[in-house]
């Protein structure tokens, strides 16, 4: 019973690695596409993206940009600073009005085109939450997130070897006895495998 309890227990936490391992690819690989990811640092966006998120982005021409979309721009007001938020319209003199969906009130500055990184094609939920915690100094969940993070992988990877599997409790295939049988039966002339 103590076995099954345990073999289920490393079946789940290397479940867990997997689904890990698999946001992680799909909020990074994207940029071998020449697309963009971002996390998102504030709640501007909420409900539709929150804070911990990751958004991939894809550039487009300016003559695709149409209102609704949620875009990635360098903020006109600080050129250090990247923001998402939605399009509202486009302006006559061609720059973009934008504003999160959380905010009551448009953005203040306009967007030119140019400082359009691209749009939302991507997200992936809470894999970019240890950059937020690390860029919002939240280390108690940094660190907590880390222990588990290490236990997970203490869990799924308890017992296993590089090259052979599970190191305790192996046995031998049940055709193993067979195949023994026929050998000895057969003579030590015949190779049987």
């Amino acid at each position: 019973m103590k076995a099954r309890v345990a073999a289920v227990l490393r079946l789940g936490t290397q479940f867990i690695l997997l689904s890990l391992c698999s946001s992680i690819f799909w909020a990074l690989a994207p940029t071998l596409a020449g697309l963009h990811s971002h996390v998102i640092m504030s709640g501007s966006m909420v409900p539709q993206l929150r804070p911990g998120d990751v958004i991939v982005t894809m550039s487009v021409g300016a003559d695709r940009l149409h209102p609704g979309m949620v875009m990635s721009f360098t903020d006109p007001a600080d050129p250090g600073r990247n923001i998402v938020h939605r399009l509202l319209r486009r302006h006559p003199d061609g720059t973009l009005q934008t504003r999160g969906d959380a905010n009551a009130q448009a953005d203040s500055t306009p967007v030119p085109v140019a400082a359009v990184v691209g749009v939302g094609v991507l997200r992936v939920p809470f894999v970019g939450l240890p950059a937020y915690w690390a860029r919002t100094a939240q280390f108690v969940p940094l660190g907590v997130s880390g222990v588990l993070l290490f236990l997970v992988i203490a869990v799924a990877t308890n017992g296993m070897t590089a090259s052979t599997g599970p190191a305790r409790h192996r046995r031998r295939p049940r055709h193993a006895a067979t195949v023994e049988s026929v050998r000895r039966a057969l003579g030590p002339g015949l190779a049987v495998s």
